[in-house]
């Protein structure tokens, strides 16, 4: 069925993703595909695996930094031409480091295209009511129009 197939390709762009950022050696993620692709998939799925050769690294980022560029040209063309600046809510529950770190990227990340971020930090002994309630109020606000909740 086409959704077998698509749950197939992702799996593939998966652990394609994976080998690229970690191993970065065609030996490796063929040797890894052939041990994956035996138990899960098709014949046909294994053999494009195994014949994928890796040509060239990627810089991710100058990729990211390209990419930015374009999302601030496009909001500030959302700006120009309807008069509206994107907004982001960021929910931050608890007082880990790594999602502090991740929360404070994010928002960098906003401010360096033009998108407005709004950020509330809360304890990690919320409620899933007082979490859920909060939720509901940033849906109502026509500032935001995005959440990103990190746990």
């Amino acid at each position: 069925t086409i959704l077998r197939h698509v749950e197939d390709c992702m799996k593939i762009l998966r652990l394609t993703i994976f080998f690229i950022r970690f191993h970065r050696s065609a030996l490796a993620f063929s040797a890894a595909a052939s041990l994956f692709t035996s138990r899960t998939w098709s014949r046909n799925y294994s053999k494009t695996l195994n014949s994928f050769k890796m040509s060239n690294l990627i810089d991710g980022n100058a990729i990211a930094a390209t990419i930015r560029l374009e999302l601030q040209a496009t909001v500030k063309q959302l700006q120009e031409t309807l008069g509206v600046t994107p907004g982001l809510a960021v929910i931050l529950v608890g007082a880990r480091r790594d999602s502090a770190t991740y929360v404070r990227m994010k928002k960098k990340a906003c401010a360096e295209v033009g998108v407005t971020s709004f950020g509330f930090d809360f304890p990690a002994e919320i409620t899933q009511e007082e979490l859920l309630a909060k939720i509901d109020e940033l849906n109502a606000d026509p500032a935001v129009n995005g959440i990103l909740v990190q746990l």
